[in-house]
């Protein structure tokens, strides 16, 4: 399906979800109730756009040619381009949440590392990451869990079925609405919030929607994670920008085109002076197939009624080398808008950069991630803040998470080799660095790494010290003044 059909199908579905969005929601208060009808407005005016960007994503929008190029029996030939795909990819492999950290303390307060074990954040993040990318934002809810689900549950979701009202004081949602079931075109489930109460709506048996549980909050318990935010639009903007889906709808008529030229090169185009119509027909007098007389009755010709032999001239082959051009010329302004090496774009180049030449081609799209690191680690933070909230009834952020922060992978993405030898050259120069955890954390290695890391060196330290002191005891070394079993 194209994009044009797919926006139509879209707005239809808009236009037919309003008669849904003003039926009434049994157990909602009247206020509640226009909330939810202006953000279910909101989804339904974003529908089709959001359809648009999910196609290019997925490679699955339809090739918009002008119909000068294409010939008639060609005209539902499709051909695809992944480069929508590749624009999110590439940077979402940038922007790597590696965990959360209080500054001077080595322990996360509030047995906070178990919310984000049982919910599977750190890779559960990547996935949020790529729908704000994809759409503008994304979102998060923290619930309060049922039976057999951890104490607080932190649900990641996307755009193309939550939205919600963002508060520019406050800087941070008051409502929040997601769909959570759809049937033949209208909603059947979804879950709403605001500042004081969360409610699970769906469809009760005689098909009206009403509050089917309801359970007090502290304030809202949705979050927003933009990509791109800026004052006009706090609800970020999407990598698949108009600029972007223009530059691959130009990139695939140059693909079409190309296709089509190929079909004509690879069956040299043949032309005859002075043959009789009776070699293209068969023993019946009907025309024979054009694939047919290509290939077999056109290599024997007869001679005419008076003796003479037809001429046969065979047309230059096409050449591919325009549309070769043209696709560098789509990938350079596709690089461009997106920031990345034209290579990753499947275009060849007749002078492959160097290492140290991709490196930095790659440092505008780097800067991006590390943008993205501050407005997705902000929206992180503040879900983790309200999930402990919820847990533990709390009508304010705890002040021990006041100082929380997220940790990021440098988005550089620097092989071990390179975070080592950079690592050394640090220490080099301050040495005192070397007996921090910082130290092992520039050589790459993980979080957990760290903590084992120094566990084992605090035991091998320990044991040491007991060996000194049962030498010292039995007269075998002397004890250093200073050192752990001297006397004072």
């Amino acid at each position: 399906m194209g994009c044009e059909d797919d926006e139509a199908e879209a707005r239809t579905e808009a236009e037919g979800g309003d008669s849904q969005m003003r039926l009434p929601i049994e157990g909602l208060s009247d206020e509640a109730q226009e909330a939810v009808s202006l953000l279910l407005g909101q989804l339904a005016e974003k529908r089709s756009i959001n359809k648009t960007r999910q196609n290019y994503f997925e490679a699955a929008q339809k090739t918009k040619h002008f119909g000068i190029a294409v010939p008639p029996h060609m005209v539902e030939f499709e051909t695809t381009l992944s480069w929508g795909e590749g624009a999110c990819t590439h940077l979402n492999d940038r922007i790597n949440l590696e965990g959360f950290e209080i500054p001077d303390s080595d322990v996360l307060p509030l047995n906070l590392s178990r919310i984000i074990r049982q919910n599977k954040l750190l890779a559960e993040s990547t996935m949020a990451h790529l729908e704000a990318q994809k759409y503008g934002p994304a979102f998060t809810m923290a619930l309060a869990g049922y039976a057999g689900e951890p104490d607080v549950v932190v649900r990641s979701l996307s755009a193309r079925v939550t939205t919600g009202e963002w508060n520019p004081n406050s800087r941070r949602l008051t409502k929040i609405l997601t769909v959570t079931g759809a049937k033949w075109g209208r909603v059947t489930e979804m879950i709403y919030a605001d500042d004081e109460m969360v409610y699970t709506i769906a469809e009760g048996d005689r098909g009206g929607l009403t509050v089917v549980h309801s359970a007090g909050v502290p304030m809202c318990p949705g979050t927003l994670l933009p990509f791109r935010p800026d004052l006009d639009n706090p609800f970020g903007r999407s990598r698949l920008s108009h600029p972007v889906m223009r530059a691959i709808d130009r990139a695939q008529r140059t693909l079409l085109r190309s296709e089509i030229t190929a079909e004509f090169f690879s069956a040299p185009q043949r032309y005859l002076l002075g043959a009789d119509e009776d070699i293209f027909t068969d023993e019946d007098g009907k025309p024979i197939p054009t694939w047919d007389a290509l290939i077999g009755r056109i290599s024997a010709i007869g001679r005419d009624e008076e003796g003479q032999v037809p001429s046969v001239y065979t047309a230059p082959q096409v050449s591919m080398q325009p549309h070769t051009d043209m696709s560098r010329h789509d990938a350079a302004i596709f690089s461009s808008l997106v920031n990345v090496p034209v290579s990753v774009l499947g275009v060849v180049q007749d002078n492959p950069d160097s290492a140290e030449a991709m490196e930095v081609r790659w440092d505008a799209l780097n800067k991006v991630a590390e943008r993205a690191h501050v407005s997705f680690g902000a929206g992180w933070v503040e879900t983790l803040q309200k999930a402990v909230m919820i847990r533990d009834g709390l009508d304010d952020p705890p002040e021990e998470l006041d100082e929380l922060e997220s940790k990021w992978r440098p988005a550089s993405m620097p092989t071990r080799a390179a975070m080592a030898d950079a690592a050394t050259k640090e220490i080099g120069a301050i040495p005192w660095v070397a007996e921090t955890e910082e130290a092992l954390r520039m050589f790459g290695h993980d979080r957990a790494t760290r903590k084992r890391m120094l566990a084992d060196r605090r035991r091998a330290q320990g044991g040491a010290r007991i060996g000194a002191l049962a030498a010292a005891g039995r007269g075998l070394l002397p004890v250093a003044a200073g050192s752990p079993g001297a006397a004072e």
